[in-house]
């Protein structure tokens, strides 16, 4: 009896093992977004269209330029290098930051442009913000060609149509934040033809949930025409969806 036992106790050791090894060895499955243990891995559809970029920045919103003219302004967004990539293989991978300086982040609450699409006016809103204070930034995607001119940019998205369909962002936040409620808001539009809404209404809903550090969130958008009026609905959501590519967009070197 008792070499019994010993061989029991042996055998839940090995299969114990076993199952450890096979566990360390399994990969992990690639989400939708490509972003996995702090990289993200980008394979980027009809990437022969993007045969001069040589390299991918990583880039945040650091404020404007403004240029004056005779008859004017002209104001436009700049924007800083955090990391980059190296373009490989129909695609790039970039190793995100881990944290980044207080400079490079813009109040989530109240502040107008810079950090489109992130962005709430709570005055004008029934959204719940745990954290008002949070500081926050968006990531673009920039490909420079080996001159380091800007060749296109990239990103996550689904098949986008009109004033429909779904885009993914990846957000930094200083501190941990979640989102619920929702902003209304309406208005004039520039009819495109005397047969096009005149007037708009759009809702926001959120369900967002951010730690400190990158996410990466949802933003999906339908629109239908009634009348005259133009009814857009979006939702903001840290939810995964599933069927979205890396797409890119070219930008003429020339």
């Amino acid at each position: 009896m008792k070499t019994i036992l010993k061989i029991t106790a042996l055998s839940a050791i090995l299969l114990s093992l076993v199952g450890v090894l096979v566990s360390c060895g399994k990969e992990k499955e690639m989400p939708p977004s490509g972003w996995i243990d702090g990289h993200i891995h980008a394979k980027v559809e009809n990437a022969s269209e993007f045969s001069n970029v040589v390299e991918v920045k990583l880039m945040v919103f650091d404020g404007y330029d403004t240029t004056t003219f005779a008859n004017g302004i002209s104001i436009t967004e700049r924007h800083v290098e955090l990391t980059r990539g190296e373009w490989k293989d129909d695609g790039f991978t970039i190793e995100l930051p881990q944290a980044l300086a207080p400079n490079h982040l813009r109040p989530l609450v109240g502040e107008v442009g810079g950090n489109h699409p992130t962005n709430i006016n709570v005055a004008q809103s029934t959204a719940n913000v745990s954290n008002r204070n949070v500081r926050i930034v968006d990531a673009r995607f920039v490909g420079i060609d080996k001159d380091g001119r800007v060749a296109a940019t990239f990103f996550l998205a689904g098949a986008n149509t009109g004033w429909g369909g779904v885009d993914a962002f990846f957000t930094y936040v200083d501190s941990d934040v979640t989102i619920s409620g929702n902003i209304r808001q309406e208005g004039h539009t520039i009819p495109a033809s005397p047969d096009s809404p005149t007037w708009f209404e759009e809702i926001t809903n959120y369900s967002i949930k951010w730690e400190n550090g990158w996410n990466v969130w949802y933003r999906s958008r339908s629109s239908t025409v009634t009348g005259y009026i133009l009814l857009i609905t979006n939702q903001w959501a840290t939810i995964p969806i599933s069927g979205l590519k890396w797409h890119g967009s070219k930008i003429s070197t020339n």
